[in-house]
């Protein structure tokens, strides 16, 4: 076991302070410290119109102040004990001769019982706080020659109320930082909670989207290739005919382009096994439309990322892979997911023909506007878009986009 857990706990810690929140480097600091020193300058004030000053009382006034202004400046509740204990009892000490000496001092009392009680753990809080009490009867004391029951009884009260309003204080700063976490942890909460909803809005939205789009566009093309085949079959070899043929072939792309953005636009389709799954799945659809060689490959350890991430990915690998199917001319292609612990990578290469992406984009209008919303999609979740690509040669696009890393791996669900 290192030695890191087994230490015992600092002493230091706020917790062991028997009222943290009276200490000096708090919000009631200031007051604290205006109250000392008006309670002092209360006492000289009271002492001056009796005569002479007792002997080197000035001087111990002097050095009580600079000694509370030092703690004040430096010291904190989580000072180690046993400075604290050291500057506390030198500020009960002095303050003790000048009560000996002058019973009006006993003004300062209150200031002493918030020290102590601010800078010290209650084992040392507690006998420095009666030593306080017992001081503010010293001039009784003195009067009297000797101490009797009336100085105990009044030391004590003055000690039980101190501990009391001590305790009391405590308690109500407690409750308040415990209110203060619980206002912070609703508020965060009630982010999610919104966030949550937003997510299921725009989820719902793009199913509205995807079953708008199936119930117009694919069902019309659907129905143009049943009537161009019915009048393709019935025409003979001519012009006719070959406009009809390029009709079919035209209205048969735009069904399957439909149908593949009815497809990508569905949101429960990441949840049928995650991002993994639903790339595998596009790669099978291409494989089973073109004959095409199409190979996915993963990399790292696949868990499930935010949902816009994923429909980034997702929707990158899918308009790669159209414009691998409908410029390259090629004959493979291969698809690379790579998992890191704060990003995540897609790659899609071809063996087609390539072109050069410092002079031109890729072949055809579509090609051009889907690498523009490839990388507007992939932009809007921090991520880049890399397009190499030699003449003869193929082509290949790169997508990184940064994740948070995870705090535990969440694996996929299997495709079934």
């Amino acid at each position: 076991m290192s030695e890191e857990t087994t230490a015992p706990p600092d002493r230091a810690d706020l917790r062991t302070v028997a009222c943290a929140p009276l200490g000096a480097g708090t919000r009631w600091a200031a007051g604290w410290h205006a109250l000392f020193y008006g309670t002092l300058a209360l006492g000289v004030a009271l002492a001056l119109p009796d005569g002479e000053a007792a002997p080197g009382q000035w001087a111990i006034v002097a050095v009580l102040a600079v000694w509370y202004g030092v703690g004040a400046w430096r010291l904190r509740p989580t000072t180690p004990t046993v400075f604290a204990v050291v500057y506390v009892g030198g500020l009960v000490g002095l303050w003790a001769v000048l009560v000996w000496q002058r019973g009006e001092y006993t003004a300062v009392a209150p200031s002493l019982f918030i020290t102590a009680f601010g800078f010290l753990p209650w084992t040392a809080a507690l006998p420095a706080a009666f030593a306080v009490s017992a001081g503010t009867v010293l001039p009784q004391i003195r009067a009297a020659g000797g101490v009797d029951v009336g100085h105990v009884v009044t030391a004590g009260l003055l000690f039980g109320v101190a501990v009391a309003v001590a305790r009391s204080f405590q308690t109500i700063a407690t409750q308040s930082e415990e209110r203060r976490r619980l206002l912070e942890a609703l508020q965060a909460a009630r982010a999610e909670l919104a966030d949550a909803e937003r997510e299921t809005v725009r989820l719902a939205e793009r199913q509205r989207l995807a079953a708008d789009i199936h119930d117009t566009l694919t069902q019309g093309f659907a129905s143009i290739v049943m009537l161009l085949e019915a009048a393709s079959a019935s025409l003979r070899e001519g012009e006719t005919a070959r406009h009809v043929r390029l009709a079919l072939d035209t209205a048969r792309d735009n069904l399957a382009e439909a149908r593949r953005l009815v497809w990508s636009t569905r949101p429960d389709i990441l949840a049928e096994g995650g991002l993994v799954a639903a790339v595998q799945r596009a790669a099978a659809q291409m494989r089973d439309r073109t004959g095409l060689t199409v190979t996915v490959q993963v990399e790292g350890s696949a868990r499930r990322l935010p949902t816009d991430v994923e429909v980034a990915v997702l929707r990158a690998a899918q308009e790669a892979l159209a414009n691998v199917e409908q410029h390259a001319d090629a004959t493979a292609a291969d698809v690379t997911l790579t998992f890191g612990p704060d990003r995540v990578g897609l790659q899609v290469g071809d063996d087609g023909r390539g072109f050069d992406p410092d002079r031109s984009a890729p072949p055809g209008e579509d090609g051009r506007v889907g690498l523009v919303a490839m990388r507007e999609r992939v932009a809007s979740v921090g991520g880049t878009v890399r397009v190499d690509s030699v003449v003869g040669a193929g082509t290949t696009v790169v997508v990184e986009i940064p994740v948070a890393a995870p705090v535990a791996d969440t694996p996929e669900v299997p495709t079934r």
